[in-house]
């Protein structure tokens, strides 16, 4: 979800970009339409990045008042699914190994983790926290990489299988262990967010935080929403795709977010079976039915790497990806072409 990298580098800005109809920071660097009669934007800082809110609709006090009750809704879901904020019951929930009558957001996010760990054969475990904590450590403190030993010890705390959730309780079966829900849970606070301005009666929206999108309905020009998808190596801009986006959602992933070594070799996702960054990809973007399934797809692709990954994603219907190699190759699945916009 967020980080605590504190300067907004393009890296942290936005490498997911709405490039026709775009929101708030997009227009600023020239890819977005200038502001239709219709269309009202409205950018915030939430979760460590920009995020961005763009609604079509001809009463601009209802769309204003909507938009700030999108932004109530995440900033609150932040405070129950954020490991940096140290009262979220996620961070309560890692410090004493359980947390007694959960917000359902935080079971639903658990859930959908465990779910995707399984369609993935693990390479997506929210479990991961005790290796991330030690990696961050390391790095922080300016001493390079943990050594062999200590990654295998915390990496013996790694298996989603020993989470329970529930209405009453959410827990760990194992002491030490904790959950880290950096890839997924912007994608539900996007979801979250798209609802209520649904709720609040609006059907042509884009919702976008630092890379993880959904789109409802049309733009202002009547049109699905263009989405240009910025290659991981490229500073200056470059569009890896575009797609054409209406009611999916899109999340992208990539070494280059946060990482340990100037050579992008480690980085903040983790493998979760081996306890050290993936070597293939350097950045995944899913297209799927909600956020929260593409966030947590992308950063499962992340791990599985192009063969698995593209086998893995053909099989489960409404979701495309795309992969970009350290090396610069491109591949894609099958449906992935028919979103071009």
């Amino acid at each position: 979800m967020a980080n605590n990298q504190s300067n907004f580098k393009r890296k942290d800005f936005l490498r997911i970009v709405a490039a026709a109809g775009a929101v708030g920071a997009a227009a600023k660097i020239g890819l977005g339409e200038l502001l239709a009669p219709a269309r009202v934007s409205d950018s915030r800082v939430l979760m460590g990045t920009l995020v961005n809110l763009t609604l079509v609709g001809e009463d601009r006090g209802a769309a204003r008042k909507a938009l700030e009750g999108c932004f109530s809704k995440m900033s609150a879901l932040e405070g129950v699914l954020s490991r940096y904020q140290r009262d979220s019951q996620l961070s309560i929930l890692n410090a004493v190994g359980e947390f007694l009558h959960p917000d359902p957001a935080l079971v639903q996010v658990i859930k959908e983790a465990i779910e995707i760990s399984q369609k993935t054969e693990g390479k997506f475990d929210i479990t991961v926290q005790p290796v991330l904590d030690l990696f961050e450590s390391y790095h922080q403190r300016g001493v390079g990489l943990p050594p062999e030993d200590q990654v295998q010890q915390a990496l013996s705390l790694v298996n989603y299988r020993k989470i329970t959730a529930g209405e009453d309780k959410v827990s760990f079966q194992t002491p030490g262990m904790g959950i880290s829900l950096d890839g997924i849970a912007k994608g539900f606070i996007v979801d979250q967010g798209l609802e209520v301005l649904q709720q609040a009666g609006f059907s042509r929206l884009l919702v976008e935080a630092g890379g993880d999108l959904a789109a409802s309905g049309r733009n202002s020009r009547d049109q699905r929403w263009k989405i240009g998808v910025l290659a991981p190596r490229d500073e200056q801009a470059q569009f890896t795709s575009k797609v054409s986006l209406a009611d999916q959602a899109l999340a992208t992933s990539g070494d280059y977010q946060k990482y340990y070594t100037p050579d992008l070799k480690h980085h903040h996702i983790i493998d979760p079976t081996r306890g050290y960054s993936p070597p293939e990809l350097a950045s995944a973007t899913v297209v799927a039915p909600t956020g929260m399934s593409a966030d947590g797809y992308a950063t499962a692709l992340m791990v599985l790497g192009v063969e698995k990954g593209w086998e893995i994603m053909e099989s489960i219907p409404d979701v495309e990806a795309l992969m970009v190699t350290k090396t610069g190759l491109v591949k894609e699945t099958s449906g992935f072409g028919a979103l071009a916009g």
